[in-house]
């Protein structure tokens, strides 16, 4: 599937729970979804002024997928992190250590390159 046309919910639920179809924590995973957009947002990586929604796709926040992949990234580890914690001291510091990379890396990009929003 094209990262473009991914649904945004059902990808990440895909990742944060093990039945993919199980949709009892959809309203939970959506507001943990939203609260990663705000620092995206505020460094320009996409311009979406509307909620993330149950048909929101990864397309609708940006076309640009060289930045996509690393967003989608993101905000899987930090939605595990609040939905399901590790128990591991080590794997929390993996995770920990990835998102600070990634936010670093998507900043960087972000400053450098012409973010395609369109």
């Amino acid at each position: 599937m094209d990262i473009l046309t991914e649904n945004i919910l059902e990808s990440i639920r895909s990742l944060v729970i093990s039945d993919p179809d199980d949709t009892n924590f959809d309203n939970d995973i959506l507001a943990h979804i939203q609260s990663t957009m705000l620092p995206f947002i505020r460094i320009g990586a996409f311009d979406i002024s509307k909620n993330i929604t149950t048909d929101t796709s990864w397309g609708d926040l940006t076309k640009d997928t060289n930045i996509l992949y690393s967003i989608k990234n993101y905000i899987y580890l930090k939605v595990k992190l609040i939905f399901d914690p590790p128990s591991s001291s080590s794997v929390l510091n993996w995770y920990t250590t990835e998102i600070n990379r990634l936010e670093f890396d998507i900043n960087f990009y972000v400053e450098n390159e012409e973010v395609t929003n369109e």
